[in-house]
Protein backbone atom coordinates (compact mmCIF):
# COMPACT_ATOMS: atom_id res chain seq x y z
CA UNK A 1 0.00 0.00 0.00
CA UNK A 2 3.03 2.64 0.53
CA UNK A 3 4.44 1.59 -2.63
CA UNK A 4 1.05 2.26 -4.21
CA UNK A 5 0.78 5.90 -2.54
CA UNK A 6 3.96 6.80 -3.69
CA UNK A 7 3.36 5.47 -7.22
CA UNK A 8 0.47 7.80 -6.97
CA UNK A 9 2.17 10.63 -5.99
CA UNK A 10 5.77 10.33 -7.61
CA UNK A 11 6.80 14.06 -6.34
CA UNK A 12 6.21 12.71 -2.68
CA UNK A 13 8.16 14.76 0.01
CA UNK A 14 10.59 13.54 2.11
CA UNK A 15 14.27 13.94 3.74
CA UNK A 16 16.99 11.20 3.33
CA UNK A 17 18.15 10.22 6.79
CA UNK A 18 21.69 9.81 5.52
CA UNK A 19 22.57 13.31 3.65
CA UNK A 20 20.12 15.55 6.43
CA UNK A 21 21.07 16.62 8.45
CA UNK A 22 24.91 16.41 7.73
CA UNK A 23 25.29 14.54 4.26
CA UNK A 24 27.78 11.51 4.26
CA UNK A 25 27.30 9.54 1.42
CA UNK A 26 29.99 6.95 2.93
CA UNK A 27 27.49 6.40 5.64
CA UNK A 28 24.71 5.58 3.88
CA UNK A 29 26.50 2.67 2.61
CA UNK A 30 27.41 2.07 6.32
CA UNK A 31 24.13 2.19 7.52
CA UNK A 32 23.03 -0.33 4.82
CA UNK A 33 25.40 -3.03 5.66
CA UNK A 34 24.80 -2.27 9.62
CA UNK A 35 20.77 -2.11 9.01
CA UNK A 36 20.46 -5.13 6.08
CA UNK A 37 19.75 -8.13 8.41
CA UNK A 38 17.20 -6.06 10.88
CA UNK A 39 15.59 -5.09 7.08
CA UNK A 40 15.39 -8.55 5.87
CA UNK A 41 14.34 -9.91 9.53
CA UNK A 42 11.04 -8.39 8.12
CA UNK A 43 9.29 -10.37 5.71
CA UNK A 44 6.83 -8.88 4.49
CA UNK A 45 8.43 -5.52 3.69
CA UNK A 46 11.79 -7.21 2.55
CA UNK A 47 9.59 -8.96 -0.04
CA UNK A 48 8.00 -6.13 -1.41
CA UNK A 49 11.31 -4.53 -1.25
CA UNK A 50 13.22 -6.98 -3.62
CA UNK A 51 10.05 -7.92 -5.71
CA UNK A 52 10.19 -3.71 -6.15
CA UNK A 53 13.94 -3.94 -7.65
CA UNK A 54 14.01 -6.95 -9.34
CA UNK A 55 16.12 -8.99 -6.69
CA UNK A 56 16.02 -12.54 -6.14
CA UNK A 57 15.72 -14.03 -2.73
CA UNK A 58 18.88 -15.57 -1.76
CA UNK A 59 21.73 -16.62 1.02
CA UNK A 60 23.94 -13.53 0.18
CA UNK A 61 23.55 -10.33 -1.40
CA UNK A 62 26.57 -7.66 -2.99
CA UNK A 63 27.29 -4.74 -0.88
CA UNK A 64 25.61 -2.96 -3.99
CA UNK A 65 22.50 -5.17 -3.51
CA UNK A 66 21.80 -4.14 0.53
CA UNK A 67 22.32 -0.40 -0.56
CA UNK A 68 19.44 -0.73 -3.01
CA UNK A 69 17.36 -2.50 -0.56
CA UNK A 70 18.47 -0.34 2.36
CA UNK A 71 16.95 2.66 0.10
CA UNK A 72 13.78 1.56 -0.90
CA UNK A 73 13.70 0.69 2.97
CA UNK A 74 14.22 4.51 3.50
CA UNK A 75 11.68 5.36 1.32
CA UNK A 76 8.87 3.20 2.76
CA UNK A 77 9.87 4.49 6.34
CA UNK A 78 10.42 7.76 6.40
CA UNK A 79 8.69 8.98 3.60
CA UNK A 80 6.05 11.71 5.43
CA UNK A 81 3.37 9.16 5.20
CA UNK A 82 1.37 8.67 8.16
CA UNK A 83 -1.61 5.59 7.97
CA UNK A 84 -3.92 4.97 10.47
CA UNK A 85 -5.84 1.47 9.78
CA UNK A 86 -9.60 1.61 9.49
CA UNK A 87 -12.16 -1.45 8.43
CA UNK A 88 -11.72 -1.60 5.14
CA UNK A 89 -8.06 -0.73 4.73
CA UNK A 90 -5.92 2.99 5.69
CA UNK A 91 -6.00 6.33 6.11
CA UNK A 92 -3.37 8.50 4.63
CA UNK A 93 -1.72 11.77 5.02
CA UNK A 94 1.24 12.05 2.44
CA UNK A 95 2.79 15.52 1.61
CA UNK A 96 4.24 16.53 -2.66
CA UNK A 97 6.34 18.43 -3.83
CA UNK A 98 9.04 20.81 -2.08
CA UNK A 99 8.69 24.30 -0.49
CA UNK A 100 4.98 25.42 -1.71
CA UNK A 101 3.21 21.70 -1.72
CA UNK A 102 0.64 20.32 -0.76
CA UNK A 103 -0.89 18.04 2.15
CA UNK A 104 -3.08 15.24 1.22
CA UNK A 105 -5.75 12.92 3.06
CA UNK A 106 -7.48 10.21 2.16
CA UNK A 107 -8.05 6.57 2.39
CA UNK A 108 -6.70 3.51 0.53
CA UNK A 109 -8.44 0.18 0.52
CA UNK A 110 -6.97 -3.08 0.98
CA UNK A 111 -7.52 -3.38 -2.92
CA UNK A 112 -5.09 -0.54 -3.18
CA UNK A 113 -7.95 2.06 -4.12
CA UNK A 114 -7.21 5.33 -3.29
CA UNK A 115 -9.89 8.25 -2.32
CA UNK A 116 -8.90 11.68 -1.66
CA UNK A 117 -10.85 13.52 1.03
CA UNK A 118 -9.05 16.39 1.30
CA UNK A 119 -5.70 18.60 -0.34
CA UNK A 120 -4.71 21.75 1.29
CA UNK A 121 -1.79 23.87 0.76
CA UNK A 122 1.64 22.58 2.68
CA UNK A 123 5.09 24.17 2.56
CA UNK A 124 7.54 21.08 3.16
CA UNK A 125 10.74 21.42 3.94
CA UNK A 126 13.01 19.90 6.05
CA UNK A 127 13.85 21.70 9.04
CA UNK A 128 16.23 24.99 8.63
CA UNK A 129 15.85 26.59 10.97
CA UNK A 130 15.83 26.97 15.38
CA UNK A 131 13.99 24.69 17.87
CA UNK A 132 10.88 25.28 19.72
CA UNK A 133 11.73 27.45 23.06
CA UNK A 134 15.07 29.19 21.96
CA UNK A 135 15.56 32.89 22.95
CA UNK A 136 15.79 35.56 21.31
CA UNK A 137 17.01 38.51 22.73
CA UNK A 138 15.26 41.47 22.50
CA UNK A 139 15.06 45.05 24.28
CA UNK A 140 12.52 43.88 26.83
CA UNK A 141 14.55 40.22 27.87
CA UNK A 142 14.51 36.94 25.97
CA UNK A 143 11.74 36.01 24.20
CA UNK A 144 11.04 32.53 22.77
CA UNK A 145 11.03 32.42 19.22
CA UNK A 146 7.97 30.57 18.35
CA UNK A 147 6.40 33.97 20.46
CA UNK A 148 7.90 36.14 18.14
CA UNK A 149 5.46 38.20 15.50
CA UNK A 150 6.39 39.98 12.49
CA UNK A 151 6.68 43.78 14.24
CA UNK A 152 8.61 42.87 16.98
CA UNK A 153 11.46 44.28 18.47
CA UNK A 154 14.48 42.37 18.88
CA UNK A 155 18.36 42.72 18.93
CA UNK A 156 19.95 43.20 15.72
CA UNK A 157 23.69 44.46 14.29
CA UNK A 158 23.04 47.54 12.59
CA UNK A 159 25.34 48.99 9.41
CA UNK A 160 28.47 49.81 11.58
CA UNK A 161 28.49 46.32 13.52
CA UNK A 162 26.84 47.79 16.28
CA UNK A 163 24.01 46.57 18.30
CA UNK A 164 20.64 47.72 17.62
CA UNK A 165 17.10 47.05 17.93
CA UNK A 166 14.49 46.70 14.73
CA UNK A 167 11.30 45.22 14.36
CA UNK A 168 11.01 41.95 12.98
CA UNK A 169 10.45 41.96 8.99
CA UNK A 170 9.21 38.57 8.54
CA UNK A 171 8.64 34.75 10.05
CA UNK A 172 8.82 31.24 9.42
CA UNK A 173 7.17 27.80 10.93
CA UNK A 174 8.29 24.68 9.74
CA UNK A 175 5.85 22.12 10.58
CA UNK A 176 7.39 18.44 10.99
CA UNK A 177 5.18 15.25 10.95
CA UNK A 178 8.06 13.00 12.41
CA UNK A 179 10.97 12.87 13.95
CA UNK A 180 14.05 14.57 12.60
CA UNK A 181 17.69 15.49 13.77
CA UNK A 182 19.00 18.90 14.31
CA UNK A 183 22.52 19.97 15.67
CA UNK A 184 22.98 21.11 19.35
CA UNK A 185 26.16 23.26 19.44
CA UNK A 186 27.67 24.15 22.97
CA UNK A 187 30.74 26.37 23.83
CA UNK A 188 33.38 26.70 26.34
CA UNK A 189 31.64 30.06 27.71
CA UNK A 190 28.58 28.22 28.53
CA UNK A 191 25.88 29.14 25.63
CA UNK A 192 24.64 26.51 23.59
CA UNK A 193 21.66 26.62 20.76
CA UNK A 194 19.88 23.77 19.07
CA UNK A 195 19.30 24.67 15.31
CA UNK A 196 19.56 22.89 11.55
CA UNK A 197 22.60 21.91 10.09
CA UNK A 198 21.91 24.48 7.10
CA UNK A 199 21.80 27.63 9.79
CA UNK A 200 24.27 30.18 8.62
CA UNK A 201 26.12 31.79 11.31
CA UNK A 202 26.52 35.64 11.63
CA UNK A 203 29.55 35.22 9.34
CA UNK A 204 28.64 33.51 6.77
CA UNK A 205 29.81 29.73 7.88
CA UNK A 206 26.74 27.00 8.37
CA UNK A 207 26.31 25.10 11.63
CA UNK A 208 27.03 21.75 9.68
CA UNK A 209 30.17 22.55 9.07
CA UNK A 210 31.64 23.62 12.10
CA UNK A 211 34.23 21.54 13.76
CA UNK A 212 35.35 21.22 17.80
CA UNK A 213 37.90 23.68 18.75
CA UNK A 214 36.26 26.21 16.13
CA UNK A 215 35.11 29.62 17.20
CA UNK A 216 31.31 30.90 17.17
CA UNK A 217 30.55 33.95 18.47
CA UNK A 218 33.88 34.86 20.11
CA UNK A 219 33.73 31.02 22.24
CA UNK A 220 35.25 27.74 21.34
CA UNK A 221 32.92 24.83 20.14
CA UNK A 222 33.27 22.20 22.89
CA UNK A 223 30.49 20.20 22.08
CA UNK A 224 28.63 19.52 18.82
CA UNK A 225 25.81 16.63 18.55
CA UNK A 226 23.09 15.29 16.64
CA UNK A 227 19.83 15.25 18.17
CA UNK A 228 16.60 13.95 17.86
CA UNK A 229 13.89 16.49 17.06
CA UNK A 230 10.05 16.46 16.80
CA UNK A 231 7.82 19.19 16.11
CA UNK A 232 8.06 22.78 14.50
CA UNK A 233 10.85 24.88 13.74
CA UNK A 234 11.35 28.50 13.72
CA UNK A 235 12.98 31.45 12.46
CA UNK A 236 12.80 35.23 11.97
CA UNK A 237 14.41 38.11 9.88
CA UNK A 238 14.99 41.20 11.71
CA UNK A 239 15.04 44.33 9.16
CA UNK A 240 18.54 46.05 8.85
CA UNK A 241 21.47 45.37 6.88
CA UNK A 242 22.89 41.94 8.23
CA UNK A 243 20.06 39.73 9.20
CA UNK A 244 21.35 38.86 12.29
CA UNK A 245 19.94 37.97 15.57
CA UNK A 246 21.17 36.46 19.03
CA UNK A 247 19.68 33.23 19.78
CA UNK A 248 20.17 31.68 23.12
CA UNK A 249 23.21 34.41 22.95
CA UNK A 250 24.44 33.43 20.00
CA UNK A 251 25.08 35.89 16.90
CA UNK A 252 23.29 33.94 13.99
CA UNK A 253 22.04 35.15 10.85
CA UNK A 254 18.30 34.27 9.24
CA UNK A 255 17.70 31.59 6.91
CA UNK A 256 15.04 33.58 5.51
CA UNK A 257 18.15 35.74 4.16
CA UNK A 258 18.78 32.54 1.77
CA UNK A 259 15.27 32.02 -0.69
CA UNK A 260 16.81 28.23 -0.60
CA UNK A 261 16.19 27.96 2.95
CA UNK A 262 13.26 29.83 3.93
CA UNK A 263 10.52 31.79 2.66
Amino acid sequence: MRYRLLDAYPNYFWCDPDFYPIGNPDGELANALAQFDSIKSNDQEFTAIINRIGLDRKTDYTQEEKLLVYRQHKLLNKVTLEFQAISNGFTFVIRVGENQGQKITGTISNIGKIDVTKTEPSFNTCPICLSKGTAIDTPNGPVPVNQLSAGDVIWTVGENGERISAPIVNTTMTAEPSVFELMQIALADGRSVTASSRHPTSDGRLLGNLKLGESLDGSAIVSIEIVSYEGRTYDILPEGPSGTYWANGILLASTIVDPNCGS
